[in-house]
């Protein structure tokens, strides 16, 4: 389950399971862009997954739009300085690529200084807990994440109460469901990945829509993403 596009290339027995970040940061862009946002700052914690949103991001139709770019310790639960650097800038909008129980610090270090920021971010604000933590800061920010059929994303909440982890598992549940499809037969390695890569993702299953796809340095599970509000995670 990887976003990053270096995890496949040169490795003819890996096929990464979800788009690269680049991807998903072209996709937030293009949804920033229709809705106008400009002076925007980026903020994204040091991993492979963040950074390839924020360069996707920056390959978006709002790159001429993004003024500040920071990189992010983990572990880092102090903003105060960052956002008052954005507030020199006249930052509207806040792109966050954080780790789980940064957001939610930072929306409400943002409301504490009383600045009205626009927040957006990657499949890391996915989470129910930050919404709470963030005591209502993010009540109005979106995510973009795989699009998960409905009928799945209910039997998910019934289970655990939350979406936290929920395109993995639909996804998952779906590459569960391609593989033991596959006829049982001895395969060499090249055979199975074939296999794999020509099987087409059984409909009603977890993800919305997805295809396996195959470039000259990457093969991956093409996923459909959607824009969803973080106030969708409560459930109402």
């Amino acid at each position: 389950w990887a976003s990053d596009a270096s995890v496949t290339k040169g490795r003819r027995y890996s096929i990464r399971t979800y788009p690269s970040g680049e991807t998903e940061g072209i996709t937030i862009g293009g949804h920033a862009a229709e809705l106008g946002y400009s002076k925007i700052a980026s903020f994204y914690v040091v991993s492979d997954y963040a950074q390839s949103v924020h360069r996707g991001l920056l390959q978006s139709k709002v790159k001429n739009e993004v003024i500040f770019n920071q990189e992010i310790p983990s572990g880092l639960l102090d903003f105060r300085a960052l956002l008052l650097r954005a507030r020199s800038l006249e930052v509207k909008a806040l792109f966050a690529c954080l780790d789980v129980g940064q957001a939610a610090v930072l929306a409400r270090q943002a409301g504490e200084l009383r600045m009205p920021l626009n927040f957006f971010g990657c499949e890391n604000l996915n989470s129910l807990d930050e919404l709470k933590a963030a005591e209502g800061a993010l009540d109005s920010a979106w995510l973009v994440s795989a699009g998960v059929n409905e009928d799945f994303r209910r039997r998910y909440r019934a289970a655990f109460g939350n979406e936290d982890v929920l395109s993995a598992a639909a996804i998952h549940y779906d590459l569960v469901r391609v593989l033991t499809s596959l006829p049982a037969k001895r395969r060499s390695g090249e055979e199975l990945i074939a296999a794999i890569m020509s099987s087409p993702i059984p409909s009603g299953g977890g993800v919305l829509q997805g295809e396996f796809r195959k470039t000259s340095t990457d093969q991956f599970l093409d996923l459909k993403l959607i824009v969803k509000a973080m106030s969708e995670l409560r459930g109402q």
